[in-house]
């Protein structure tokens, strides 16, 4: 996905950065970032390995034949070379030195590509820039990534449209070495006004409408969580109603058939000492004669 203007947000390292002029610059953003597979002819006759051109936006992890076309205004080749004992992280320009096209040295004195960090500023006098004078070297053996870890290629690419080597973009390419010293590509970058400037930066796109949409429901629904569990405590139905324990059924047959309905019993009417011994009697033998435990709502 490629980001042109003001849709980006630059962070350098974990703060956003203060404002940077998006106005020119094109962002070439990897859905998935490409790593090198091992190239065991080291690049010099097997094109496997990670290309890349920030003018198009072309991206593409390849085996062993070389894209077409093979030289191009602003094309790049990384490369996990394993033809040593030792494998090699490498960078190859793919355009033509004598039109402009370079990666940016560190110094005279270290001719390996430069590495540069969240927020530095790629432009006219950055490095060292002599297309063609310097090394490939990443790492470990050589180069500026020998521990490994992420960082920023400093790209000097040539406009198709310039007349001269001079008419050149600044660009960058946010790569990471890892531990076996393959290359991952994450992103790269350019300003498409001639010899700007460009401050290399970690977008952020703008949050979609959807992920806006279930941030809001996230906080609706807190809110409503929230106003049920500190609003008023509900009462508990009252239970006036409820039966009492000798107006069970069981009870009043107990009752009906052993000093009614007998005629011994009747007669003598309800001694005191059998008050009560029915309902004990009863619970004891049936315990479903005890009264339900639920109510009714007046």
């Amino acid at each position: 996905m490629r980001f042109s203007g003001l849709t980006l947000v630059a962070v350098v390292g974990l703060a956003v950065s203060p404002p940077v002029s998006f106005a020119n610059v094109v962002y070439t953003s990897l859905g998935t970032p490409l790593t090198t597979p091992s190239n065991p002819s080291g690049g010099n006759s097997d094109g496997t390995g990670v290309w890349f051109n920030p003018l198009t936006g072309y991206s593409e992890v390849r085996g062993t034949t070389f894209p077409s076309p093979l030289f191009e205004d602003g094309k790049f080749f990384l490369v996990r070379d394993t033809s040593f004992t030792t494998p090699e992280a490498e960078v190859f320009t793919q355009g033509l030195f004598s039109r402009g096209n370079t990666v940016i040295y560190a110094s005279t004195s270290n001719l390996n590509p430069a590495r540069f960090a969240a927020g530095a500023s790629i432009g006219p006098g950055t490095g060292y820039q002599s297309p063609g004078t310097g090394f490939t070297d990443l790492g470990p053996t050589f180069g500026n990534w020998q521990s490994g870890g992420q960082g920023y290629l400093g790209l000097v690419i040539r406009d198709p449209a310039g007349a001269a080597s001079s008419n050149v973009f600044y660009g960058f390419a946010d790569i990471t070495v890892n531990a076996d010293f393959s290359v991952t590509l994450n992103g790269f970058a350019y300003d498409n006004i001639e010899g700007t400037p460009i401050t290399t930066f970690t977008p952020v796109p703008e949050p979609s409408s959807l992920a806006l949409l279930a941030g809001v429901g996230i906080v609706v629904w807190r809110r409503a969580a929230v106003a049920i569990h500190s609003g008023p405590k509900m009462s508990r139905p009252p239970i006036s109603r409820r039966p009492r324990h000798d107006e069970s059924t069981t009870s009043k047959f107990f009752n009906v058939m052993v000093f009614r309905t007998w005629p011994a019993f009747g007669a003598l009417g309800r001694p005191p000492w059998c008050w009560g011994t029915g309902q004990r009697f009863l619970k004891s033998v049936f315990p479903f004669s005890r009264p339900p435990r639920d109510f009714e709502q007046n």
